[in-house]
């Protein structure tokens, strides 16, 4: 953990840097400041499915919409992310959204043949 805020001091517009302090923070149940150091990840690169997936994700006990909403916001640059797409169909269904959680049901099988949509 040291080492990482060590380099957010150094260069603090690192992705990567605070994804994985984040995760630092994830593994040693510190919720709020992983998702404070996950959000600023997605918010120095926003194009990074993995950094947007792993934050909607911690928010998603909570949020549950705004995951979702960050989710379809990646996935239109990502529609091939399986665990965007796997995501989706699992927090539509906790949603209660059938339809579109059997349409992302439909794209993650299609995906997993290898067919492209």
């Amino acid at each position: 953990m040291n080492i990482l805020q060590q380099g957010i001091k150094t260069v603090p517009n690192i992705a990567i840097l605070h994804h994985s302090l984040g995760l630092w923070y994830v593994r040693n149940q510190h919720n709020d400041l992983a998702i404070k150091e996950l959000k600023r990840a997605v918010e120095l690169d926003s194009n990074s499915a993995r950094f947007s997936y792993v934050y909607a994700v911690s928010i998603a006990k909570d949020d549950i919409k705004s995951a979702i909403e960050i989710l379809e916001s990646i996935h239109k640059k990502h529609t091939g992310d399986k665990e965007i797409v796997a995501g989706l169909r699992y927090y539509y269904s906790e949603m209660g959204d059938k339809v579109k959680s059997r349409a992302y049901q439909s794209k993650l099988e299609a995906l997993e043949r290898g067919e492209v949509r």
